[in-house]
């Protein structure tokens, strides 16, 4: 049978081989990297690293076993695990950067300590007890027989690392990898003194940020607008009352407040454009906290206006989680190290069929009769409850004392045979009755009938994919 021209063929043979390879680099300042495989594996002269021997190390059932759990619809998070793998020794092939003079374009020499040059580096590769600690980086790749296709053409099965080493007494090491979504998670989106505010935000607290002219300041930088500042509810008369300055996030009042001062704000921009909707507040926090090296990738999520305002250093995850929450969507770090945050799918939306041959163990599934004819939902947030003063309006008055507005979805034609719970509300961030509404409907359009939770184990070109 002829060679297939891509490796992507000959995976699709049922007698295709296929080699895992684990490539684990320490955190160490001569950036030490680890080669491992579970069966010969070397790397061409033409390849990077080139003329490597991968350490056959590898045992057990070699490769790990991939999760991907997207919770529950209200949580808002997911997240990725791998299970172990089983080394059946410490020593393995290893590069490093030191003791090596980088020539550019993969070019190494090795020199001594006193500087002088030894050898022409063709391998850079030398052997030695592995120091597995946790963090370190962890990439696993699926690679064709090293005699029919180049290293090149490995595909990545997974990113992630270390969280945990074991052993035994017969010298086997147990490494963890879990995905890289804890750093990611608890990365600080911090506030200092000035809040932030992102999308158009009702009713919130500003920081006094010159007592002498009486200025506050609603953001840290440049907002869309300042809409209305209120003292204890009472609208004040902008050019009277009070002066904006939108450029710098701050507005000034003409004399000392009665009450506690807030104002309606539309909040950050950003390169030019109002930052309003919950991808691109996403994107904002997650620069903010110091991670824009990870790559992002949004499937589809509401366009609607949301409002998100900050008045203390908080974690990322937890922020992510609740905007990801209000719109009926998820967050992760999948398998391979890349955000993902889109639509909690729903039935009747797009999926892949399995047939029964595909699925490589018994499928067990259970009824999830947990059911709600109405979900209820929170919109238009009051960042600041108070009691309003008398002079406020009626309208005011009665947002300043909420949470925020209140409404329901209701299943038109419920199922007289079903027991019906009624749900926790949904807290959305959305300004708007319409997008607060739609994403409701999405958790009800699941959760107004029983679904079954089936399990079973699946090959990783699914589980990849998944």
């Amino acid at each position: 049978m002829p060679l297939p021209a891509t490796v992507d063929e000959y995976f699709a043979r049922p007698d295709a081989k296929r080699v895992l390879l684990l490539e684990i680099t320490r955190k160490d300042s001569d950036g030490t990297k680890y080669y491992l495989s579970d069966e010969k594996y070397l790397t061409s002269f033409t390849d990077n690293p080139y003329m490597l021997s991968f350490s056959e190390v590898i045992g057990g059932s070699g490769l790990p076993a991939l999760r991907r759990i997207l919770a529950d619809p209200f949580e808002g998070a997911g997240s990725t695990s791998f299970g172990s793998v089983t080394l059946n020794e410490k020593v393995a092939a290893f590069t490093t950067d030191g003791g090596l003079l980088d020539l550019g374009g993969g070019d190494f020499l090795k020199v001594n300590p006193a500087g002088d040059l030894l050898a022409w580096a063709l391998s850079v590769t030398d052997f030695g007890t592995m120091t597995l600690r946790r963090g370190a980086t962890v990439e696993a790749k699926i690679a064709a027989p090293y005699q029919l296709y180049g290293y090149d053409t490995a595909q990545l099965l997974m990113r992630g690392q270390i969280a945990r080493v074991g052993g035994s007494s017969r010298g086997e090491v147990t490494i963890e990898i879990t995905d890289s979504s804890e750093l990611f998670r608890r990365a600080i989106v911090p506030v200092s003194d000035r809040p932030l505010c992102f999308g158009r935000c009702r009713n919130v607290s500003p920081f006094l940020v010159d007592a002498l002219n009486l200025t506050y300041a609603v953001h840290d930088g440049q907002v869309n607008d300042i809409l209305a500042v209120y003292d204890q509810g009472v609208a004040l008369t902008e050019g009277v009352h009070w002066t904006k300055d939108a450029a710098n996030g701050e507005f000034s009042l003409a004399s000392s407040p009665a009450g506690v001062v807030t104002a309606d704000v539309e909040g950050e921009i950003h390169d030019g454009s109002w930052v309003r909707k919950t991808q691109t507040v996403a994107e904002r926090l997650i620069a903010r906290a110091g991670q824009s090296d990870i790559t992002q990738q949004f499937g589809q999520i509401s366009s609607g206006v949301i409002g998100l305002y900050l008045t203390e250093s908080t974690e990322l995850g937890g922020l992510l989680t609740q905007l990801m929450r209000g719109a009926s969507a998820y967050w992760l770090i999948d398998a391979t190290g890349i955000f993902r945050a889109e639509y909690f799918p729903v039935p009747g939306e797009t999926g892949e069929l399995l047939q029964e041959s595909e699925i490589l163990s018994e499928v067990e599934y259970q009824d999830d009769d947990r059911v709600h004819k109405a979900i209820r939902y929170l919109y238009r947030r009051n960042w600041t409850q108070y009691q309003s003063l008398p002079a406020a309006s009626q309208a005011q008055a009665d947002f300043s004392a909420r949470e925020g507005l209140e409404s329901s979805v209701v299943d038109p034609s419920p199922d007289a045979e079903l027991q019906y719970s009624d749900s926790q509300r949904m807290d959305t961030y959305f300004d708007d009755q319409d997008s607060a509404a739609t994403a409701a409907g999405r958790l009800l359009s699941i959760f107004k009938q029983v679904r079954i939770r089936a399990q079973g184990e699946l090959p990783y070109s699914y589980s990849r994919a998944l």
